[in-house]
């Protein structure tokens, strides 16, 4: 629903903005009550803007809940049709009355802005009055107050429009009614909406990368300096690296411009070798030169009489010539980001006048402790790990990997697919998923099976992992998660649950033997249901900082008390997390559905249970260590692995849900999807493996193209987006924004030529911004033809065989 309000006459005696004016949109202690997907439009006439004059948004929001949460980045801002964000690039904050992050209680790097979602950061709570949860930086009320600047968006002397938009879906609010909304609608409500007028213009100039023509070929120099730093020269650019790692004792050693001459070897002309010693350890780097890269790797060897030594290595990419106000961290290119933790995409790319540099971490450590950040005004990029040791419990050495990426083009899309081919990043996206339960296809006419599946192209028949209560008529608590399903004390919640899996599985082989009926499994959260169950998984629970054993859903009392856990080869849960799989695949199924399979983010990221060798708590200014930790992606990758390859080798299909956390699960040749549902943001962690981008009914073409120019791609079908499952099956070739290119269809919603090399042919599908086919004909010839898009739709190219 949208709600335009004419305001004009706000101004009416304004002809020409004075500083500190300030205009209220709405009438005092007014409230707009935005439901559930809905919006708010408020229409403006704004006068003539005197000399360097700023215009500032400002309102108060928060999202109506029962009970308070720092917030999501549910409420999207525009001006104009223009998205506003918290910077207008790297130079230039929009966001004037606060940080553009902060901390949460659960010590969490909170954005108020986050630009792949185009959402505001909105705190949950029952009035404006109520603390928020992890806000130390002001006031109470500036945690719901925002101040925006928007002079570059204004049109002065114009009518102007000002658009206020829930992201919540109404399936939210229905997901966490229990924990949220069982009084509250999840409405935001919004007030003292205003306009300011600021004669405080500070505004910086960015530079824009130039798109150039491009060199044919990459032409590039490298130098290595006596104190080991190194220097590349491409294409009219300069960029200098240094390294830096901890001694110890709060000081610095390293591969810099003002370090001491280091022993500087070359066993060939493509390769280097440096060395440093550091009072703890040692330092042999490697630098190759490769056709289209660099390839740097620094080993640490530990001294005989040291146990576990602070390593701290900072990598600085220093561009001075060029302040740019935009670069690529992570996949993402949002200007507000800084300090980026981004294992699932370990990248950075600079885009400069018609060339860019490019790094990617290759080794599992740094990839998972590693943060990225760009100071724009310096022309520097930092990636850095506060937590890496070096210890005699890994072996006494490990070796740290990274390669950069010169280039005679800016586009990071460019780059992410030269990593993916250098990766060997490559597989069948095979067609769409249909999340059910067994009950529904058991009750299902076996014609309207077949037909929806032939229709919307699915390949993978998913079951929800919980019985519906009013299936199988359960009170709370009933939900059972991870190895706890083969606990005595479970049998009566799951064992009808269990029969209609076995039956609807048999009956899907029946009608459509080809496609893959996958099952549910956990490998990080498990339900407690006795002690003795909790002492035989003592070694396996996830243990925070706390000392004490971390929960998940606590106080929801749908569940059985659940906890964070982890399998490995050597403890406890990792022999019950595999009969579990067993048990399950025992029904008949063709595989299994691995929920949140990596740990690489959130609440089950670290233990202090179990010292993995590399990660500890360090103090940054002294480099001493606090204490010892465990990154939980090291402690299971290996046993992850391994059940995957088991199961490949039974010829099982693995589906997870969540993009690799190590090298050797970029590498497995199974299929992945990321939850971009409540943030589009996070199709940026499927940039290096399959492209599947789960999102919630209803299906629509602005949800899918919205995934689409980020690199991802929808795959769950509905009755009124047939276009989905027209794109699969794809073996994408190349991600780009806005497009894919397969090997046997090409997905697009920008205009522009697209083909194949060889001769071909094609039915070239167009689709309209409501998801209805227009035009469906045959299309041929020898390399790219052009194509044209409808505003806002799409068009797909099925490649079809020869005979």
């Amino acid at each position: 629903m949208i709600l335009a309000m004419f305001i004009g006459w706000m101004f009416a005696d304004l002809s020409l903005a004075d500083a500190q004016t300030r205009t209220p949109i709405q009438e005092p202690d007014a409230e707009e009550r935005i439901e559930p997907e809905g919006s708010r439009a408020f229409t403006l006439h704004v006068p003539e803007l005197a000399g360097s004059m700023n215009v500032v948004l400002t309102w108060r929001a928060r999202v109506d809940a029962d009970r308070p949460m720092t917030g999501r980045e549910f409420l999207k801002v525009a001006v104009n049709g223009a998205s506003v964000g918290a910077m207008r690039d790297r130079l230039n904050p929009r966001l004037i009355d606060k940080p553009i992050r902060f901390r949460s209680h659960k010590n969490k790097l909170r954005y108020w802005y986050t630009e792949g979602a185009e959402g505001w950061l909105t705190p949950f709570a029952m009035d404006f009055t109520v603390p928020v949860p992890g806000w130390s930086q002001g006031s109470l009320e500036d945690a719901y107050a925002f101040k925006i600047d928007i002079t570059d968006l204004i049109k002065p002397g114009a009518e102007n429009t000002l658009t206020f938009k829930s992201l919540m879906k109404a399936r939210y609010v229905q997901k966490y009614g229990s924990r949220y909304f069982q009084h509250a609608r999840g409405e935001i409500v919004l007030k003292d909406v205003s306009i300011e007028f600021r004669n405080e213009n500070t505004t910086l100039t960015a530079k824009s990368a130039q798109k150039l023509q491009g060199a044919e070929s990459l032409d590039w120099d490298l130098k290595i300096a006596p104190s080991g730093d190194m220097t590349v020269r491409w294409y009219g650019q300069t960029a200098k690296i240094e390294t830096f790692f901890a001694q110890g004792d709060g000081k610095w050693i390293g591969f810099a411009d003002d370090a001491e001459k280091k022993e500087v070897s070359r066993p060939d002309p493509s390769t280097w070798k440096v060395y440093l010693q550091a009072p703890f350890y040692r330092i042999e780097r490697t630098i190759h030169h490769a056709q289209s890269r660099i390839e740097i790797s620094d080993r640490f060897l530990l001294e005989p009489n040291s146990d576990t030594a602070v390593v701290m290595p900072r990598i600085r990419i220093s561009v001075t010539e060029n302040t740019y106000g935009t670069i690529w961290l992570g996949g993402d290119n949002d200007p507000s980001l800084t300090d980026v933790n981004c294992p699932y995409n370990p990248t950075l790319f600079i885009p400069m006048d018609g060339a860019g540099l490019g790094l990617v971490l290759e080794d599992d450590v740094l990839r998972l402790q590693a943060s990225f950040s760009y100071d724009a005004k310096a022309g520097s990029a930092l990636v850095r790990s506060d937590e890496m040791v070096v210890s005699q419990k890994a072996g006494g050495e490990y070796t740290i990997r990274y390669t950069l990426y010169p280039a005679c083009h800016n586009s990071y899309w460019d780059f992410i697919n030269t990593v993916r081919k250098d990766w060997n990043i490559s597989g069948t996206l095979p067609g769409t998923f249909w999340f059910t339960t067994p009950r529904n296809i058991i009750l299902s006419n076996p014609e309207s099976i077949r037909g929806y599946i032939r229709e919307n192209n699915v390949a993978y028949v998913v079951f929800w992992e919980n019985p519906d209560p009013k299936d199988y008529q359960l009170q709370a608590p009933y939900i059972v998660k991870g190895a706890a399903q083969l606990h005595p004390k479970a049998e009566s919640v799951l064992r009808a649950f269990e029969t209609d899996e076995r039956n609807a599985i048999e009956k899907l082989h029946l009608i459509k033997p080809e496609v893959k009926a996958l099952v549910y499994v956990h490998s990080h959260v498990c339900s407690i249901l006795d002690p003795e169950q909790a002492v035989s998984l003592e070694d396996s629970l996830i243990v925070g900082q706390d000392g004490e054993l971390v929960r998940r859903h606590a106080g929801d009392s749908r569940f059985f008390p659940l906890y964070f856990i982890y399998p490995s080869a050597s403890n406890s849960y990792g022999k019950v997390f595999e009969q579990l799989i067993d048990h399950l695949l025992g029904l008949g199924a063709d595989g299994i559905y691995w929920d949140e399979m990596s740990a690489a983010t959130g609440d089950a990221r670290y233990t202090y249970s179990e010292f993995d060798g590399f990660t500890a708590d360090i103090d940054p200014e002294m480099q001493t260590i606090n204490r010892l930790k465990g990154l939980v992606s090291l402690l299971s990758s290996d046993y992850k692995v391994a059940q995957v390859k088991r199961l490949i080798d039974r010829e099982k299909v693995v589906h997870a849900n969540s993009a690799p956390e190590t090298i050797a699960q970029n590498l497995l040749p199974i299929t992945r999807m990321v939850e971009t549902t409540t943030s589009a943001a996070r199709v940026k962690e499927l940039h290096l493996t399959t492209p599947y981008s789960y999102t919630w009914a209803p299906f629509t073409m602005d949800q899918f193209l919205d995934r689409l120019f980020k690199g991802g791609l929808c795959f769950r079908p509905g009755k009124e987006s047939p276009f989905i499952g027209r794109s699969y099956p794809v073996t994408p070739e190349y991600l780009g924004s806005g497009y894919m290119l397969g090997k046997n269809r090409i997905v697009t919603g920008v205009s522009g030529a697209y083909g194949w090399d060889e001769p071909w042919q094609a039915t070239m599908m167009v689709y309209d911004v409501f998801g209805r086919i227009i035009e469906q004909r045959s299309l041929e010839g020898k390399g790219r033809r052009e194509v044209a898009v409808p505003l806002n739709g799409l068009v797909i190219l099925e490649r079809l065989h020869r005979n």
